[in-house]
């Protein structure tokens, strides 16, 4: 008979959770739509595709999360496994400063030690491996950003301004490194940034908001602690910009010495 390690329960525990959350989102969003569809009628063909892209998202998360629990349960296919260990500079630092979540890894009872270090050591893995961009311990809150509002967010060389990315910051970013660590973005997913562009909302635009989560460099096992503000649009990629209006961009170079 197969046991289950503490590492593949705490990946079980983190997908369950995950496919709740994305059902939760989906679900708000598709009625979020439908309320829009209804009250803007001065712009009936834009809002009122937002119901129809929903629903199209809906088919595709569906999909993905059917094939996903398919992976986990199919022995053909490799699982993803942490490549940093607990005693890596990344694993040393978020459990000295994560670990008493968990329970007393020197507790008297050798059993509830035992299981306070595993049960830290499943939820350090978990960060590596499934790269949440939130913290564990949060559920991101939906929210509605002013008309008004200004914020942040790191540039890559050749992406065009009225094409900005999914995530923004109320921080001040002043160096790639701060990207790195307070942010918490990998190389593997922005390997260069060379401007900081500000941008002031023009319409309420609705967003996932919330404290950005720590991430393991797997390259380097290094820990990016991130721990800034953060906010995820909701809205599609080509309509962020019909949300937004850029104010100023700056070179990264003159902010990181």
């Amino acid at each position: 008979m197969l046991v289950p390690t503490p590492f593949v329960l705490g990946i079980l525990e983190w997908q369950a959770y995950n496919i709740k959350k994305v059902g939760r989102k989906f679900h708000k969003l598709y009625w979020r739509g439908y309320d829009m569809r209804l009250r803007k009628n001065a712009d009936s063909e834009q809002a009122g595709s937002w119901p129809i892209k929903t629903a199209k998202l809906f088919v595709i998360i569906s999909l993905a999360l059917s094939t996903q629990g398919l992976a986990l349960h199919d022995p053909s296919q490799p699982v993803k496994t942490p490549k940093c260990a607990p005693d890596s500079p990344a694993g040393q630092i978020w459990l000295s400063e994560n670990q008493w979540r968990y329970g007393n890894p020197d507790d008297p009872d050798p059993q509830k030690a035992k299981e306070a270090r595993d049960k830290a050591i499943a939820a350090l893995n978990a960060i590596e491996v499934g790269q949440s961009p939130w913290p564990n311990w949060f559920d991101p809150a939906d929210s509605v950003l002013p008309a008004g509002t200004r914020f942040q967010m790191a540039m890559s060389p050749g992406q065009a301004d009225d094409r900005p990315g999914g995530w923004g910051t109320f921080n001040n970013i002043k160096t790639v490194q701060d990207v790195r660590d307070y942010l918490a973005v990998l190389p593997e997913f922005k390997p260069d940034i060379d401007r900081i562009n500000t941008y002031v909302v023009v319409i309420a635009m609705p967003v996932q908001m919330g404290p950005v989560g720590p991430q393991i460099d797997s390259k380097k096992c290094t820990l990016l602690p991130g721990g800034w503000s953060q906010f995820n649009m909701l809205s599609s990629p080509p309509d962020r910009v019909k949300y937004l209006s850029l104010e100023s961009s700056r070179r990264i170079a003159d902010f990181s010495n």
